[in-house]
């Protein structure tokens, strides 16, 4: 391991000045070797001199000419090692002395040995300890960032001087010890693709060194089209494909953890870099016909030595998809042909399983933990979760129709990657993917992977997009599709696509009047989908975030109605606001009681509930005038303040509570826009505690269950 003080202090120049004197000496070879050729080689084997130790001679003559040309190919490869060297260093020690120059910016000290150290300031020492934890935490927080920092950039120069450590040690030793190499590759990515081509065909003899050479080459290039691209053309589509199937065979989980580590880190580099070498970025790149052989072999049974299981390749190419970013181009033409194959044949994949004892625990996805890969759909979902743009094509319903509803009704693999029975309550990973999937699709987003939409601004949506979140409501929640019942690992995307459409069809649904079916989605499905997603507190609490926001928006735009003689009054739409708050709080409601009956008790789901609502709704909304962000502050703290006393009292929060609850928060908005409108807040509080109640009530009608 490389350590601070060294890549702090080295001196790259020097390195750089030996590699550019080493240049010259190539050269003198080369030189050298056609004097020997033309002056002495060639007149001695065309006179006079003949004869047993005349030829003897020459040949001795012609080798050493050999050996010259060898020399000259072996400094040259040298020279590329050392400067890829000194470059990889340069870039790694540029990282370190950023770390420590934003060390010093933030009032912290970084010492010899390269640990980070703050210090609390003066005033800090006489606080009560949660005052001090309050100061303090930022700092110790910053600390463990530059820590973290230092530490990758450490990382990054050990394996730079391990490459180059091997490449010398290769490139030096060839065939003979004692003689010049002229098979000496160098460094540089075409040369490093040459090395990790010969180190993955030899995977299943490399020593642990040369594992861990391949392991570095891959993790230093495999985003670099020019590492990547003569990777797979060497390799070619089926080689590749076999060894992503050696990797899942010498990974599993009876090898050696070292060994397993290893070959996870490979798995998952491999797909990094058939994302760069089939991409249509800067850099050469597979041709198309590379790809056909791929879709061919794709098809195909590949022998990967095992007993009684031979995978498809796309099986193998599955497990690979889910690193890095997959090009457009690339998942249309694999992702349409494995769903031809797999609609030609629903059962190949279920089919093409391996049974037996000796079996149990095998996986051929070993990286992600994504299940055991066998269900090459989980992969292609987790490549159009990286891939917005490509997950909205292939679930375009113009272009085909249906595809939603299939992938949300498929028989999904359990791909159980565990050695024992599959647990109760347990999902397969591919609709995890599933929804990470339609999430890109409907959204424009790229998941962050948990609750809520990540930050920035966001796409709007266009016509496909809404066509997609159309077709995910009506499965999901319609008469002919699942009617509100979705497996758990669907809920937390279900709820971000819930919140991204907020302001576009959902919203709209939630104040319609007696439940009259919106433009956007039909009113029962739309309910059922939220209290299915519901059943998961921290996904209902990004839902109820978006609808808080949302409904603090309009009251800012919606100011009190005063009218000359007539008492204030709320227009339709502010009015509207406390019916979507209300058919909130009923829904609420509706999935406590579900969860409850799937064993999750009131106080767990309003635990979690109140977790993720108390961190959620902290920003305010940049509208003129009524501050709205304060409403959505106001609000959430009531109802947190509600429910906390609901769970001191250990009724967990039953729907009495989950009234008042309701009732509290939204008082507190109403009087908050009430004082902003200059209007008397108990007037205007009752107004909207009318419309929450009436809406509230009605939740479960709109649900088909009253």
């Amino acid at each position: 391991m490389v350590d601070f003080i060294h890549l702090r202090d080295v001196d790259l120049g020097a390195l750089v000045t030996a590699a550019e004197i080493w240049a010259t000496l190539p050269d003198r070879m080369h030189t050298q070797h056609g004097d020997v050729d033309r002056d002495v080689v060639s007149p001695l084997a065309g006179g006079a001199w003949k004869g047993a130790e005349a030829n003897a001679g020459i040949g001795e003559l012609r080798a050493m000419s050999g050996q010259m040309e060898d020399a000259h190919t072996e400094a040259a490869a040298l020279r590329t090692v050392l400067l890829d060297a000194a470059s990889d260093l340069k870039t790694a020690k540029e990282h370190l002395t950023k770390a420590i120059t934003d060390a010093a910016d933030q009032k912290l000290t970084v010492d010899d040995s390269g640990g980070v150290h703050w210090t609390a300031p003066s005033y800090a020492r006489n606080l009560p300890p949660d005052d001090y934890d309050a100061v303090t935490k930022p700092l110790e927080e910053a600390a463990r960032g530059i820590a973290d920092r230092i530490g990758r950039a450490l990382t990054e120069a050990t394996a730079a001087d391990q490459r180059a450590a091997f490449a010398l040690n290769a490139d030096t030793r060839g065939d003979d010890p004692k003689k010049f190499n002229g098979k000496a590759v160098g460094a540089g990515p075409a040369q490093d693709a040459r090395r990790a081509t010969d180190l993955a065909n030899r995977l299943m003899m490399l020593d642990p060194a040369e594992r861990g050479e391949l392991r570095n080459l891959l993790a230093a290039n495999a985003d670099d089209p020019t590492f990547s691209t003569p990777f797979l053309n060497q390799q070619g589509p089926r080689g590749t494909l076999w060894l992503a199937g050696m990797i899942a065979k010498l990974g599993g989980v009876d090898a050696p953890k070292g060994l397993q580590e290893d070959l996870k880190a490979i798995q998952a580099d491999l797909g990094r870099v058939l994302a760069a070498g089939t991409g249509k970025g800067a850099g050469p790149h597979v041709d198309r016909a590379w790809v056909d052989e791929l879709m061919r072999a794709g098809r195909e049974k590949t022998d990967i030595g095992l007993y009684s299981f031979r995978p498809y390749g796309y099986q193998l190419l599955g497990t690979l998809l889910d690193t890095g970013h997959q090009d457009t181009d690339f998942l249309r033409l694999i992702g349409q042909d494995m769903r031809a194959m797999e609609r030609d044949d629903p059962a190949v994949w279920m089919r093409n399983t391996p049974s037996g004892a000796m079996y149990n625990g095998f996986r051929l996805d070993i990286a992600d933990g994504h299940g055991a890969g066998l269900d090459p759909m989980t992969g292609l979902m987790a490549a159009f979760g990286n891939n917005p743009e490509a997950s909205k094509e292939f679930f375009d319903p113009a272009k085909h129709p249906g595809e939603v509803g299939y992938m949300l009704k498929r028989h999904w693999l359990p791909d159980w990657a565990g050695a024992g029975p599959i647990p109760e309550g347990y999902d397969p990973p591919g609709l995890d993917q599933l929804g990470r999937a339609l999430e890109a699709a409907s959204t424009g987003r790229t998941p962050g992977g948990g609750y809520g939409l990540p930050g920035g601004p966001h796409p709007p949506h266009d016509e496909t997009m809404r066509q997609i979140m159309r077709d995910t409501v009506a499965t999901l929640g319609g008469e002919d599709g699942l009617r509100g019942t979705f497996a758990a690992n669907l809920r937390d995307s279900v709820g971000n696509m819930v919140a991204s459409f907020m302001g576009d069809g959902v919203y709209d649904q939630l104040v319609a009047k007696d439940g009259q079916n919106g433009s956007m989605f039909h009113d029962r499905d739309l309910m059922r989908v939220i209290t299915g997603a519901g059943n998961d507190p921290e996904a209902f609490a990004v839902m109820h975030g978006a609808t808080v926001e949302h409904a603090a928006g309009v009251l800012a735009t919606h100011p009190v109605v005063k009218a000359p003689g007539a008492l204030p009054a709320m227009d339709v739409e502010a009015r509207q606001a406390f019916n979507a708050l209300g058919t909130m709080d009923g829904l609420r409601d509706e999935s406590i009681v579900a969860a409850r009956e799937a064993g999750v008790t009131e106080a767990t789901w309003n635990r979690k509930y109140q977790t993720l609502a108390s961190a959620q709704i902290l920003s305010y909304i940049p509208h003129v005038g009524i501050p709205a962000g304060r409403m959505m502050d106001i609000y959430t703290a009531h109802a947190l303040a509600a429910d906390t006393a609901a769970l001191e009292h250990g009724s967990g929060l039953s729907r009495t509570e989950n009234y008042w609850s309701g009732w509290s928060s939204s008082q507190a908005m109403a009087e908050e826009y009430a004082r902003a409108n200059t209007t008397n807040p108990e007037e205007i509080a009752d107004l909207a505690e009318d419309r929450r109640a009436q809406a509230m009530d009605t939740a479960a009608r709109r649900l088909g269950r009253k």
